[in-house]
């Protein structure tokens, strides 16, 4: 879990590439985010990517500690 989240940045938007998962196994869902940027602050997310291994991530990160694993999804 020593790694962080790598971000490369092109105009206004980043790319987000995960480190795996708190439990020490590879998180490999290959998709991508395109998160819009304005003035350093995130306006927009398109999450394109397996949602079936976006769950059973949630579920190692929950049993890890982080609570918000778990939380209701942001709507917009």
């Amino acid at each position: 879990m020593g790694e962080r989240l790598a971000f490369e940045y092109h105009r206004h938007y980043a790319v987000v590439r995960s480190p795996g998962s708190p439990d020490g196994s590879p998180y490999n869902n290959h998709g991508v985010h395109v998160i819009g940027m304005r003035w350093g602050k995130v306006f927009d997310i398109d999450a394109n990517e397996d949602s079936q291994l976006v769950a059973a991530s949630l579920q190692i990160w929950a049993a890890s500690g982080v609570n918000e694993a778990l939380a209701d999804p942001i709507l917009s």
